[in-house]
C-alpha cells in the first residue's frame, strides 16, 4: 500500500518542485533566570544531595516546617 511513498517520480509531470537550503540559524537557549528557579553548583558526586534538597523544598509540608519551626507541631 505505501510501497512507492518516498519514490520520487521520474516523470517531468506537472509538480515538479525544486529544494531550496536555507542555511539555519541556531538560537541562543534561553537565560535560566527567566524561570526564577536555582540550584545548587554540583561539586563532583553532590547532585545526588542537590536532587533530594531540591526535592524537599518543593514539598510543601515540609518547606513549611522548615521555614517556620520545627516546634510549633
Amino acid at each position: 500500500m505505501l510501497g512507492n511513498l518516498f519514490v520520487e517520480d521520474a516523470g517531468g509531470g506537472e509538480f515538479s518542485h525544486q529544494v531550496t537550503t536555507i542555511k539555519s540559524i541556531e538560537k541562543p537557549p534561553f537565560p535560566r533566570n527567566e524561570t526564577n528557579l536555582c540550584g545548587l553548583q554540583n561539586q563532583g558526586a553532590t547532585c545526588y544531595l542537590n536532587v533530594l534538597i531540591q526535592t524537599l523544598l518543593f514539598t510543601p509540608e515540609f518547606r513549611g516546617m522548615y521555614f517556620t519551626g520545627w516546634e510549633k507541631n
